[in-house]
């Protein structure tokens, strides 16, 4: 028999996994495959959490080490990415040039005060 509660449980399972899958697709283009299997990972690990505060299900210590592992794993490559993008934008800065290469633009005064720049204005 369908009760109400059967009903509303199963509805809400099914928004769950919708947005699970939309999430799943929407970050699909901008993260590498990688990424992408770690937040599934991390999706994973929080249906675990999920389902032993709700419906008091127990894991074995296999289990357990593993949801330990897929999380460690991610945090280390949350890590290891973010000092490989502030290593890079450091060395684009160094790379860049100073105001000093850069050449004038040749319809602009070089000197900010000139008469010719007070000629233009007005």
């Amino acid at each position: 028999p369908w009760t109400a509660r059967a009903i509303f449980w199963l509805t809400l399972s099914g928004v769950a996994a919708f947005l699970t899958n939309l999430s799943g697709f929407l970050v699909l283009g901008n993260i590498s495959g990688l990424a992408h299997v770690l937040l599934g990972q991390f999706k994973t690990s929080i249906i675990c959490l999920v389902a032993y505060y709700l419906f008091d299900t127990r894991y074995t210590v296999n289990q357990l080490l593993s949801a330990g592992g897929a999380i460690m794993s991610i945090v280390l490559y949350t890590y290891v990415t973010n000092q490989e993008k502030k290593l890079q934008s450091q060395q684009e800065k160094k790379e860049q040039p100073q105001n000093d290469d850069i050449e004038q633009a040749p319809f602009l005064p070089k000197n900010p005060n000139s008469e010719e720049l007070k000629e233009r204005v007005v």
